[in-house]
């Protein structure tokens, strides 16, 4: 989700779209909350990117850009810049572990 702004500065216009990345981080743990115990879910932001890892399974989010990254170990299994894109290969992922939760 992304808001536009507009900002005044001096003679010029500078337009510019923020992305929201409150959503997608949100989104990732509720994902990752569906195939494992909360204990094996552990993230971190550091202002510019957003790691989520279970087990050697990572999502990464680019906060300012609004780009995906889905990683096994050291592994890039995917670059996305659409979230449905990645949150299918991250889902997809997360079922394969081998001690996934079952979905009811």
């Amino acid at each position: 989700m992304s808001t536009d702004k507009t900002v005044e500065a001096g003679e010029s216009t500078v337009r510019y779209g923020a992305y929201d990345g409150r959503l997608r981080m949100e989104q990732a743990e509720a994902l990752a909350a569906e195939y494992a115990d909360p204990r094996d879910i552990h993230s971190w932001i550091d202002g510019k990117h957003f790691v989520l890892t279970v087990g050697e399974r990572k999502l990464v989010i680019d906060l300012l850009r609004g780009k995906y990254d889905v990683v096994i170990g050291d592994k890039i299994m995917g670059k996305f810049t659409e979230w449905n894109d990645a949150a299918k290969k991250f889902e997809s992922l997360l079922s394969e572990r081998s001690d996934a939760i079952p979905l009811e």
